[in-house]
This record gives C-alpha cells, sequence and structure tokens, in this order.
C-alpha cells in the first residue's frame, strides 16, 4: 500500500508548491472597467476637484501593469472647453489625487478625442510657441 500512496502525496506537494508559486501571480487590482465606473461615478458626484463639461462620460480607463502606465479617454465633451496649462496641470493632479499611491508609479495620460489633452491647448493659450500647430 506504501507504493500507491507515495505518487499521490508527491503529487499532492507538487499542487500545492504550484498554487504557492502561483497565488502571488494573482492581482487584487480592479478591472478597467470597474476603474472606469469608479471614476464615472466620482464625476458624476462632484468628488473629484475638477469640474468637466456637460454630457462628458468616462469612455474607458486602461491600465497597463507592465508598462506602468494608466490611461483614462473621456468622450468628445471633455474637449468642448478650450484648456489651458494650468488645467492640464490640475486635472491629472486631480487625478493622481484620486487613485493616491494605488498608481504612484505609474505615467497618466487623459485623452480626449484619442488626443492627449495637452494636445488640445488652444494657440492662443499656450507659452511655448515651438507647440504651436
Amino acid at each position: 500500500m506504501l507504493p500507491v500512496t507515495m505518487p499521490i502525496q508527491r503529487s499532492l506537494w507538487t499542487l500545492l508548491l504550484t498554487a504557492a508559486v502561483f497565488a502571488g501571480c494573482i492581482t487584487s487590482r480592479p478591472t478597467s472597467e470597474e476603474q472606469r465606473r469608479t471614476l464615472a461615478d466620482a464625476l458624476q458626484k462632484h468628488a473629484l476637484p475638477l469640474s468637466v463639461p456637460a454630457g462628458t462620460k468616462v469612455d474607458s480607463v486602461v491600465v497597463n501593469d507592465s508598462l506602468r502606465t494608466f490611461t483614462v479617454y473621456f468622450s468628445p465633451e471633455f474637449s468642448y472647453v478650450p484648456l489651458r496649462p494650468d488645467d492640464i496641470d490640475r486635472i491629472y493632479g486631480s487625478l493622481r489625487g484620486f487613485y493616491g499611491n494605488a498608481y504612484g508609479g505609474y505615467a497618466f495620460s487623459i485623452r480626449s478625442l484619442r488626443t492627449p489633452i495637452e494636445d488640445l491647448i488652444p494657440n492662443y493659450f499656450r507659452t511655448d510657441p515651438g507647440r504651436y500647430d
């Protein structure tokens, strides 16, 4: 009877070791859809120190853990109000503050019309003439 239980015991140890190794690979981070809903709810409830044009929606949130990037895509309505450089800093600051240390080392990008919001600043408000389009 001993030879029969030895392969079973070895298999159980292998299974336990494999489970222990892969347990560290499972992330407890929210999904992109959960991130989108959380941000959309915060905007709707004015929980962020950020005012957005009427009708603005969070289209999607893309978190890439391997590249350490966090990208938020807003609906076209976000681009309706002309942005100024100070607005850009305030928007990024409020988004980073909203997520706190959870994404501290991540590069944030905010887009509307599939364009980074930094590129949506009208030339009249740009401080660097080299950035005119």
